[in-house]
């Protein structure tokens, strides 16, 4: 078992390895964007540079997963915010595979005024969905 804790991104994603050592980390979890914001500052060559060398410097720092907005309802019967949610979905997972962070944590969020068994089926299908347009592969659990 490895012990880590949700690092703050300030200033920087790379700045976080440093604040993971610091506090004795041996894995980190963190935000590749504000998590109470839909819209995302775009990923530099620079950001990633920076970000692979502190991965490198502190290699010992692993895994790594990234935390995607709380904003993001892929279970909601409406089908607006489902499609926003969709596409910010999207968007975490390819700033995460932007930074080489192969794991991703999200909360598929609330189905609302609808029924358990349809907010599970908009989150299989959000799933399916994002399988299909990115290079998500989803572990076998069985």
């Amino acid at each position: 078992m490895r012990i880590g804790a949700h690092m703050s991104a300030a200033g920087g994603l790379y700045k976080a390895y440093q604040r993971a050592d610091d506090v004795g980390c041996e894995s980190m979890l963190v935000f590749t964007k504000s998590n109470r914001q839909w819209k995302a500052k775009p990923i530099t060559e620079k950001d990633v540079a920076k970000y692979r060398q502190e991965a490198d410097k502190f290699n010992h720092i692993f895994p790594v997963a990234v935390h995607a907005s709380y904003l993001i309802n892929i279970a909601s019967p409406d089908d607006a915010l489902w499609e926003k949610s969709h596409l910010a979905l999207r968007d975490e997972v390819e700033r995460a595979a932007a930074f080489d962070i192969p794991y991703l944590t999200f909360h598929p969020g609330s189905y609302m005024q609808s029924s358990e068994e349809a907010g599970l089926a908009r989150i299989a299908e959000g799933l399916r969905r994002l399988v299909a347009e990115t290079a998500v592969t989803a572990p076998n659990t069985t």
